[in-house]
């Protein structure tokens, strides 16, 4: 029973007590502020690379749109404008035919056979 009246005793003493031990109110904003300025030095730094990069991107870009219009007017040059050219070509064979008769006389026939074509070529290289 001793025991039990001695932890009540302890338990009452130590709830009337008012002393507490005090956070210090200086750590608490001293972190935050330190990790908002870390986040804005970093904010800097990635603003700084992403600057580069896009400064980068668009002179490659520039240099690209220049290669294209100097190839552009060198391929306008170079090419060569290739009218249609229609050819007819003619072959006529002539089959000439000697018969003689019975009585010695020669008669001759003439037959003419036509193979005519005609070919187109067209070049596709014309700029219109």
């Amino acid at each position: 029973m001793k025991k039990i009246i001695v932890l009540v005793s302890l338990f009452l003493l130590s709830c009337n007590s008012k002393e507490t031990t005090p956070v210090p109110e200086t750590t608490v904003p001293e972190a935050t502020d330190s990790v908002i300025i870390k986040s804005q030095q970093s904010v800097k730094n990635l603003d700084s690379i992403t600057n580069e990069t896009a400064e980068k991107v668009t002179s490659n870009v520039e240099k690209l749109t220049q290669l294209v219009e100097t190839y552009k007017t060198q391929t306008q040059v170079k090419v060569k404008v290739v009218k249609e050219v229609k050819q007819v070509v003619i072959h006529d064979t002539i089959y000439i035919e000697k018969k003689k008769n019975f009585w010695g006389r020669e008669k001759t026939t003439t037959r003419a056979i036509s193979d005519s074509s005609v070919v187109e070529t067209a070049d596709s290289t014309i700029n219109e």
